[in-house]
């Protein structure tokens, strides 16, 4: 959480982490927020601060909002 904290510069970026208590792996799961300036940059460096921890590819997915505030039509 240090790194991720520390690489994230206080800027609106969440870190998830999938709740199926698996006691070997964890599946994290950054969430960036629409006012981020440069979300190209917060994830490049949250990537390289979260990488050594990580086991396996990182893979991106990528979500719009269906319905409320922001929702695509």
């Amino acid at each position: 959480m240090a790194a991720f904290e520390q690489a994230r510069q206080a800027q609106p970026v969440r870190l998830l982490q999938r709740h199926d208590n698996d006691p070997v792996f964890q599946t994290w799961m950054e969430i960036y927020g629409p006012e981020l300036p440069d979300a190209a940059d917060a994830e490049r460096r949250i990537a390289a601060a979260l990488g050594a921890f990580a086991q396996g590819p990182r893979h991106r997915e990528a979500f719009a909002a269906v319905a409320g505030p922001g929702a695509i039509h």
